[in-house]
């Protein structure tokens, strides 16, 4: 049944309620501090989809463990990004084994494929989590996906309808993207996550095209001065769409994807996010998923304390606790 909630669980003193410092705290690098337990047990894994396109990731295995978290980061984020290694580490020292997984063209996957595997494409990630299940001996999986890696989480579970993954009980999505049409414009309109995401995109354009400068030139693409700009050149010149509006329908969400998923969906959601659409996500409304919203909490945010854990990470620990 699904539930649609301002959740009275999460109220941050009045010096966190900024999204700015909310988003910001996400990725803030201390919140890797303290991380030497799970990257001591943490082992490094080649994953291949289908098509052949591949991925990597850290499976660190708890000795007593409750179940096996798969972790998805966000957009031009990675295995090593900030919010990822501290659900990590925090649900780690819960009793939870942890696997974070690379999207494709982040991390090291970037330079593992010749070929562009854009966002609107989820088969081979499909296929790696998959495998990821196969790695434990955990009986039950749950999955969880930040921002962009939310929307990849969701789609994973719209895939299984009809393709199941037996092991797979609960899918959670923390600020997912659910139209990029309208979240997409968002990042440009404000000057930090502009300057925030433009100087990640140059940086990943630099990393793609000198792994494979045959493939791919950066031509006037660096010179962009939006993320809206940059991305428009990078589809409509490296991939079949014609235009960028094209591709971010081609993996925009609609809440009746998701009629007889298998898998429990809880999202997370904020009307303040400055990245993403806090309205799109509270309209997933209406199906058989918990949509958990909260007019403050910024991107990825959620803090009431700066050290943690998040409401979102005690939210998630709660309901895995209260299935083991």
């Amino acid at each position: 049944m699904t539930e649609t909630t301002d959740h009275q669980g999460f109220v941050p003193p009045v010096w966190l309620r900024s999204p700015v410092v909310q988003s910001a705290l996400a990725s803030a690098k201390f919140r890797k501090r303290g991380a030497s337990d799970i990257e001591q047990a943490a082992q490094y894994h080649l994953l291949t989809g289908g098509s052949g396109a591949r991925t990597s990731c850290l499976l660190s295995r708890h000795p007593q463990s409750r179940g096996l978290v798969v972790i998805l980061h966000g957009w031009l984020g990675s295995v090593q990004s900030a919010y990822v290694v501290s659900t990590a580490k925090f649900l780690f020292r819960q009793g939870f084994s942890v696997c974070r997984v690379n999207l494709l063209e982040h991390g090291d996957a970037v330079t593992l494929n010749p070929g562009f595997h854009h966002a609107a494409e989820d088969a081979d990630l499909f296929d790696a989590i998959a495998q990821v299940t196969d790695l434990t001996d955990d009986k039950e999986v749950s999955l969880i996906g930040y921002s962009l890696g939310g929307n990849f989480a969701l789609r994973v579970a719209r895939r299984l309808r009809s393709q199941p993954i037996p092991k797979m009980r609960h899918v959670f999505a923390v600020s997912p993207v659910i139209d990029p049409v309208t979240s997409s414009p968002m990042i440009d309109a404000h000057p930090l996550m502009r300057a925030y995401f433009t100087r990640k995109l140059r940086r990943w354009l630099r990393e793609k095209t000198k792994a494979f400068p045959d493939r791919y030139q950066a031509g006037n693409i660096a010179q962009q001065k939006s993320v809206l700009g940059m991305s428009d050149d990078i589809i409509c010149g490296w991939t079949e769409f014609e235009t960028l509006d094209d591709y971010f329908r081609a993996y925009r969400l609609i809440p009746e994807d998701f009629d007889g998923c298998p898998a429990r969906l809880t999202l997370f959601g904020a009307f303040d996010d400055p990245v993403v659409n806090g309205a799109d996500i509270a309209a997933m409304a209406g199906r058989d998923m918990d949509v958990v919203m909260s007019p403050l909490g910024g991107h990825n945010g959620f803090f009431d304390t700066v050290r943690g854990p998040t409401f979102y990470d005690r939210a998630i620990l709660n309901s895995l606790s209260t299935r083991v």
